[in-house]
């Protein structure tokens, strides 16, 4: 297999692992900074631009109580609409996320995107690796707001 084959394998695992945590509307967090992108990195360290996906051995992977779920909005869960939010992380070494983006958000004006801006700051991870050691990387990880079967009902 490829370098490139790799790190796109690689990439597509990392989505489909958070994908799968990243179901929204479980647990209603407590109030939180509404976003992180005024977090300083650390003094002198730049952020490369969300291009620049260097490759990683193992990806980046979000630690257990350390990962909320944003809370279902509740004029979109009561006009019974879901949606979607892909947001792009720089995850540091240290396993924070340091800077994000929002990539998609739809419906757009749902208040997915906020929800998920919301619980950013708290997110935490075991970081990217190369040659055994960890490195800071950005990553694209979608969130998906769907009404369970309860929901749908009422």
């Amino acid at each position: 297999m490829t370098s490139n084959r790799m790190t796109c394998t690689i990439r597509h695992l990392v989505v489909g692992m958070l994908m799968s945590l990243a179901v929204a509307g479980l647990a209603q967090a407590a109030d939180a900074p509404p976003s992180i992108k005024g977090e300083a990195t650390a003094p002198g360290t730049l952020v490369p631009p969300p291009t620049d996906f260097p490759a990683f051995d193992s990806p980046p992977v979000p630690l257990a109580g350390h990962y909320p779920q944003p809370a279902y909005p509740a004029e979109a869960k009561q006009a019974g609409v879901e949606g979607m939010v892909v947001v792009q992380l720089y995850i540091s070494a240290e396993g924070s996320v340091v800077e994000h983006r929002i990539l998609k958000a739809k419906p757009e004006d749902a208040g997915f995107q906020a929800e998920v801006e919301r619980v950013l700051p708290q997110w935490r991870f075991t970081p990217a690796r190369k040659n055994n050691k960890p490195i800071a990387a950005w990553v694209q990880v979608p969130v998906k707001f769907k009404l369970n079967t309860e929901d749908q009902a009422n």
